[in-house]
């Protein structure tokens, strides 16, 4: 035996006598009195004599908690009980520590539980090692008994050979049907929507990762089963599906996954708790499965071909344009100009004659720039993606919320000169008069680009009320004392929040009375402000109609009632969370919330003065035809 075997062995020895002391005290005395399970003992006591082989697959090391045979010869931790067993136990560490191929050992399986039929040893190592898992060759004894335990286990079983899913386990009759369902339904949206071609067991693997475990796991991060005494997350899920299918009934319309379960969450914790900050939680490590539910739902609404063009687009060109309206119409537009058929054929020109020159044609005409400007050219095209979805987001709101036509959709040297003026140069003017470091230069860049596009967002309702639309003038500060951004010239707040608060102080002033100015900064306070511009403008049109003294007295008693109503407050919390999702929304507060279903009634009704809050509120609610329209409303 050379060197490194004789070590190996040593080695193989010494683990055995560690693990043979983990079940003695301090005086060697045996501290494991119990052993393992005794298979034959439990197949007795559950009636379990039917069986089906399931073949072979990797068991959790810590379910395996017996043995058919030998289940005298180990602890119930599968430490040896005696020196017979030695030299077999330390040829199998030899083996482990050699990564050298093993059989898979046999187990017998009983309920949730496994017992050795061969392989004992192999497992005890395993267990030494902390080894998570093994692999097994496994037949199943169904337990034959009529109580709800058994039944339940039955169907789990006939689950279990049909998807290959192991870990659903539920504590009513009958659920296992619902999952079937729930699969048949997501296999063919696979097929019919992403031409997935998929058989029963892949389609339930795939439903089990983006829509079970999605769904699971925000329940879980919410702490909902402790809500539930005596359900487990499984029984919840079911749960969720209950709601799903309620309020889809309700809105005349499927509502998604990601609605169902954020309302369903806040629909327990609003029934425990009212207030305001008791919402589903959106924990960042499961921000994932908000993104893949908001996904799946997205797609299942969206035509087989536009999900199609969506993937051609990411193929082509990198970039995923979540099956943005705007930039589908633009290729459209370029197939209808060059008379191209094929989708896939127009975006490969699209790409090759706009994409490529849209990014040639910015390079250019911003190396003709005084250097001072040109010389950051290179931070910014190190991600021409980032930089290409700029100018087309853009282009995108000049189209959407400026002038359409065709010009604007046709034009790009005027979108990329227009880009460069109104956002490129006066960016990097802040940036230059900052002293803003090159590693910090494109973050900040960005994230003003984002403000700048808030303002093209609200154009016409900033130019409506005659405000000022330059960047740098909304954002430079009037107190030499007040604390800034670029140096000692700009706030350090955001546009939407200088906006926001300036309209909040105009609005103030429209107050006569000292009184009710007063209490409406209470309200405005305790409700923590107002976010949306646009709310203000909904709060002096109903002030304007039914008076100050009116108004105070209205929005002290509404909002006391909606707040103090569960169904209004458990609806506002899940458009606020649902509205967070979408990148152009400013989070909404119980006021901008209120400000909407008070429009509502001015607008639906022009005797919206003689009814009820609740039935105003209610009205608008059951006008969202399905939770986009509430969002965006």
């Amino acid at each position: 035996m050379d060197l490194y075997n004789e070590n190996l062995q040593r080695e193989a020895e010494n683990a055995y006598k560690k693990f043979i002391k983990t079940s003695k005290g301090l005086f060697g005395i045996n501290k494991q009195k119990s052993g393992l399970e005794s298979f034959k003992n439990v197949q007795k006591q559950e009636q379990a004599y039917n069986s089906s082989i399931l073949g072979i697959r990797d068991v959790r090391v810590d379910q395996i908690a017996g043995s058919v045979e030998k289940y005298k010869d180990f602890d119930k931790n599968f430490v040896p009980k005696n020196e017979v067993i030695k030299e077999r136990w330390t040829k199998i560490y030899v083996a482990c520590m050699k990564e050298e191929s093993l059989p898979p050992v046999i187990l017998y399986k009983i309920k949730d539980t496994y017992y050795v039929y061969d392989g004992n040893h192999r497992v005890s190592v395993a267990k030494f090692l902390h080894y998570p898992s093994i692999e097994a060759e496994v037949t199943e004894f169904l337990p034959s008994g009529e109580d709800t335990e058994d039944l339940v286990y039955r169907e789990k079983f006939i689950f279990e050979k049909e998807t290959d899913i192991q870990d659903i386990v539920f504590t009513e009759l009958g659920r296992y049907d619902r999952l079937d369902t729930e699969i048949k339904s997501y296999q063919k949206f696979l097929l019919e929507k992403k031409s997935v071609k998929c058989t029963y067991k892949e389609a339930a693997r795939y439903w089990r990762r983006d829509i079970f475990r999605s769904i699971t796991g925000i329940l879980e991060s919410n702490s909902m089963t402790e809500y539930y005494e005596g359900f487990n997350i499984n029984d919840l899920f079911i749960f969720v599906l209950d709601h799903k299918y309620f309020i889809s009934r309700e809105k005349q319309g499927d509502q998604g996954y990601l609605y169902a379960v954020i309302d369903f969450v806040n629909m327990v914790k609003t029934n425990e708790d009212i207030s305001l900050a008791n919402k589903c939680i959106i924990h960042e490590e499961r921000r994932n499965d908000f993104l893949k539910l908001y996904k799946t739902d997205r797609e299942m609404k969206l035509s087989a071909e536009k999900i199609k063009g969506n993937e051609i687009l990411l193929k082509i060109t990198g970039i995923d344009f979540e099956y943005n309206d705007f930039t589908f119409e633009m290729i459209e537009n370029f197939q209808e100009i060059y008379k191209i058929d094929d989708f896939a054929e127009a975006v490969k020109k699209w790409y090759e004659e706009v994409y490529v020159h849209i990014l040639k044609y910015f390079l250019i005409k911003v190396k003709k720039l005084p250097e001072k400007y040109s010389k950051y050219l290179k931070l910014y095209t190190d991600n021409e993606k980032r930089l290409f979805e700029s100018i087309h987001n853009f282009r995108r709101l000049h189209y959407y919320y400026g002038d359409k036509g065709e010009e604007r959709l046709i034009d790009w040297k005027n979108t990329i000169l227009n880009y460069i003026v109104e956002i490129y140069i006066s960016i990097i003017d802040g940036i230059i008069e900052s002293g803003v470091s090159p590693a910090k230069a494109v973050d900040v860049y960005y994230t003003i680009e984002k403000e700048y596009f808030y303002l093209l967002r609200n154009e016409k309702i900033l130019e409506s009320e005659k405000k000022n639309l330059n960047y740098s003038k909304i954002k430079e500060v009037e107190s030499i004392f007040s604390l800034n951004w670029f140096g000692k010239k700009f706030r350090t707040d955001n546009v939407s929040d200088i906006l926001t608060d300036e309209r909040y102080e105009e609005f103030l002033k429209k107050f006569t009375s000292k009184k009710n100015m007063q209490k409406f900064e209470k309200i405005y306070y305790k409700y923590n402000g107002i976010n949306i511009y646009s709310t203000f403008i909904k709060l002096e049109k109903a002030m304007k109609i039914i008076g100050e003294k009116e108004f105070i007295f209205d929005l002290e008693r509404n909002m006391k009632t909606l707040g103090n109503t569960g169904y209004i407050v458990k609806n506002y919390k899940t458009i606020e969370i649902l509205r967070s999702f979408d990148k152009e929304k400013e989070n909404m507060t119980f006021l901008d919330f209120y400000a909407k279903i008070l429009n509502h009634g001015v607008t639906a009704s022009p005797d919206f003065l003689f009814l009820n809050i609740l039935d105003i509120a209610l009205d608008y609610l059951n006008n969202c035809k399905n939770i986009e329209s509430c969002i965006d409303g």
